[in-house]
């Protein structure tokens, strides 16, 4: 089984897999991303519902800029060192026909209603999401 038919095999109602599965703008350039091992392929499993509630409950369409980071692809984007990328329980969504502000303000009456714990981060364009098992809040 690879990791698309796995993330697949989720049948979310609105992301595909390879939405979820999306290596990164940024690694088509660099080609450094790899889909994740599959130890930690269960890991997306509970961020990918998550995900797919809140484009339920915005109503409108939202991006995947995000999702797992291999090691390599991580430094080469300056990402966070302890990024939780890198343990594929996160993704950086982006709105497309609301604000990365309401996305956020879901997200957060989702973890207020005892839906998830774990971070929230607040960018200019994108949110990320991910499930640590304790609640983090930041912006960027």
């Amino acid at each position: 089984m690879t990791y698309l038919e796995y993330i697949a095999a989720l049948q979310l109602a609105h992301f595909s897999a390879g939405e979820i599965a999306f290596r990164g703008a940024s690694d088509s350039g660099l080609g450094l991303n790899t889909d994740p091992p599959p130890e930690l392929w269960p890991n997306m499993v509970k961020t990918a519902w998550l995900a797919d509630q809140v484009r339920a409950y915005l109503g409108s369409p939202i991006r995947v800029l995000s999702g797992y980071r291999s090691p390599a692809y991580n430094s080469a984007i300056s990402g966070a060192p302890q990024s939780r990328h890198l343990e594929n329980d996160a993704l950086d969504l982006q709105p497309l026909s609301t604000t990365p502000r309401k996305l956020h303000a879901a997200l957060l009456g989702f973890r207020e209603a005892g839906l998830f714990r774990g971070g929230l981060g607040l960018y200019d364009t994108f949110v990320h999401i991910d499930r640590r098992g304790t609640n983090a809040d930041w912006t960027g």
